[in-house]
């Protein structure tokens, strides 16, 4: 028998949708990185599409973050840097680049260490975020 069953994301048949990376949050919340952005899958089937403006650039979502505040990042494929968004109302909070310090703005990992401290891994590098 069928051992998986495929969420359908596209918004249109035939749209090719590269997905990068999933975590779920602490209210239950599926949040999607792919290739058209970021989706939040909520526990009651309802599915929310966040794009991020920036053109191509901020499209791709490759990394995810959700704090231990709550608060979600997203890093970008190629050249978008990192957004944080508020988790309740997907409001994008700000964004970053390079101009704030990021050394690159292809940011491929973030990890949130147990003493809170934020790291960014981008394709130029390592970097710790100082906060606003």
């Amino acid at each position: 028998g069928t051992r998986f069953e495929a969420a359908d994301l596209r918004r249109s048949p035939g749209e090719a949708l590269s997905v990068s990376k999933i975590i779920e949050d602490r209210r239950g919340f599926v949040w999607v990185g792919t290739s058209e952005g970021l989706f939040r899958l909520a526990p009651d089937g309802d599915v929310r599409h966040l794009t991020f403006g920036g053109g191509t650039a901020r499209k791709s979502v490759i990394s995810l973050l959700e704090t231990h505040e709550g608060r979600i990042w997203a890093g970008f494929y190629n050249a978008g840097g990192l957004c944080l968004l508020d988790a309740e109302s997907t409001e994008v909070e700000k964004c970053y680049s390079t101009s704030d310090g990021l050394p690159g703005n292809w940011v491929t990992d973030l990890l949130q260490t147990s003493d809170g401290k934020i790291w960014a891994a981008t394709v130029a590098g390592l970097c710790l975020w100082q906060g606003e």
